[in-house]
């Protein structure tokens, strides 16, 4: 074996040279790659005995392949368990498989694969690692955000999918997977021994349970590691409405009916209650904070009996009716009525009111005041508002009404209630009163009539 790889090396020296020789200067060649895979990869196992290892390698190159070398080592690196030499560029791109024999113990094993070049020689080397197991396990993962700040893990809270969960091997080796949409993720079949599953908590989140679990796997068992994290403010002082304080997270505290003061402890208390005065007088007794946020003014060691709070001014509230209160101008404006700068209703400072005046023969309407449509000798309707502003009060019409001889300007509803005859033509009982002629109303004579008289 030794004279054929001395006769090898020997006629490759002389192609080298040769290539020396006739080839024109160029440049460098590119370094080769190795990209070198195994099946199951760790820290997944192969069974031991009798669990088979695929083995998958490409090779890609720019030099002339000499020689492609294929090894499998035990896990001290001393002992050849596999290899083979693949001449020229038989060995670039390669599937193999390797079954474990008995009698090896578990542990780590490596595969190492090695790229020779006429150009470079030992051009480019590659390795990986593969665990040969007896005793398998599972470790699995759960990630749960608190969701309802109550630190505490219960069926409102929700899983985290697409969560990095990393395991660290007895083999000082780091193996990553994200959580799925169950928030949860397994290495099933995985040696048995000592691990560390660990999570990497980002920026804005706080841990509610520890981010790293030392686990001792034991041959068969199913181990489960659970990670609670919240994204809501650390617990703080809770105030309750008999000024009680204890620090809780904000998710317990509102769910026991009582008030998170932000970043403050209990120590001093900061929940006594004391009064607190708005502006329209009223008080409640209120934390100092929530009665600032309300608008209000504290009044600090006080209560609310007797009420300490600095009453508003009174003023002459006047309605559209005339009438007259003393209110507030906040109950004035919110009654509909407008406030007089005055204090008192005695004497009453607000207008009288303006309703629907009629006046005799005139068929228009007037809002006048009940002085001044009387004055006018009008008949003031109370309440009633003409249809000319916006109201649905017209005036009826004022005739000449005939009772017996006798005439009066009146309406007909007045006219007929008296027995009198109503005139809707004649509006004038002067120059002479047309209720004198003798002669009766026929018509023929009523235009005659109605020519002087009108």
């Amino acid at each position: 074996m030794r004279s054929c790889n001395w006769i090898l090396w020997a006629w490759a020296a002389v192609v080298l040279a040769s290539a020396v020789v006739a080839a024109p200067a160029m440049a460098d060649p590119v370094e080769a790659t190795i990209s070198l895979g195994r099946d199951p990869e760790p820290p997944f196992c192969v069974m031991n005995p009798g669990g088979e290892l695929t083995i998958t390698w490409s090779i890609e190159y720019s030099t002339t392949p000499l020689r492609v070398i294929y090894t499998l080592m035990d896990p001290t690196q001393t002992i050849t368990l596999d290899s083979e030499t693949y001449p020229g560029a038989t060995g670039v791109n390669i599937t193999r498989y390797w079954t474990a024999p008995m009698g090896l113990v578990d542990g780590k094993y490596w595969v190492r694969v090695e790229y020779w070049s006429f150009e470079s020689g030992n051009e480019a080397n590659a390795e990986v690692t593969f665990y040969l197991c007896s005793e398998l396990g599972t470790i699995c993962a759960e990630k749960w955000q608190d969701s309802d700040c109550d630190e505490v893990l219960t069926a409102a809270d929700a899983p985290v999918a697409g969560w990095w969960i990393c395991l660290d091997t007895p083999y000082d080796e780091t193996y990553c997977q994200q959580t799925g949409p169950d928030g949860r993720v397994c290495w099933n079949d995985i040696v048995a021994g000592e691990y560390t599953i660990w999570e990497f908590l980002p920026g804005g989140w706080r841990s509610i349970y520890p981010t790293s679990y030392d686990i001792v796997l034991e041959n068969g068992e199913t181990e489960t590691a659970v990670f609670f994290n919240t994204q809501c403010p650390p617990p703080s002082a809770c105030c309750f409405p008999d000024g009680s304080c204890q620090v809780l997270p904000v998710g317990t505290c509102a769910a026991m009916g009582g008030v998170v003061i932000p970043d403050v402890t209990c120590d001093p208390n900061p929940c006594p209650t004391q009064a607190c005065c708005f502006p329209d007088g009223s008080c409640a007794l209120m934390l100092p904070y929530e009665c600032v946020a309300a608008g209000g003014t504290v009044y600090p060691d006080l209560t609310c009996d007797p009420n300490p709070c600095p009453q508003p001014p009174e003023y002459a509230c006047c309605f559209e009716d005339g009438s007259c209160l003393v209110l507030t101008e906040e109950d004035c404006v919110a009654q509909g009525g407008v406030v007089y700068a005055v204090e008192d209703c005695d004497p009453n400072p607000c207008p009288p009111p303006e309703y629907a005046c009629c006046l005799p023969l005139d068929e228009n309407c007037y809002m006048l005041t009940q002085e001044a449509c009387l004055a006018a000798g009008g008949i003031w309707h109370d309440g009633e508002i003409c249809s000319a502003v916006g109201g649905t009060f017209d005036c009826p019409l004022w005739r000449v009404c005939c009772i017996g001889e006798d005439c009066f300007i009146l309406t007909e509803v007045d006219c007929l209630a008296q027995g009198g005859i109503w005139h809707v033509d004649w509006t004038s009982c002067e120059p002479e009163n047309p209720c004198e002629i003798p002669v009766p109303v026929t018509p023929d004579s009523w235009g005659a009539i109605k020519s002087v008289y009108r």
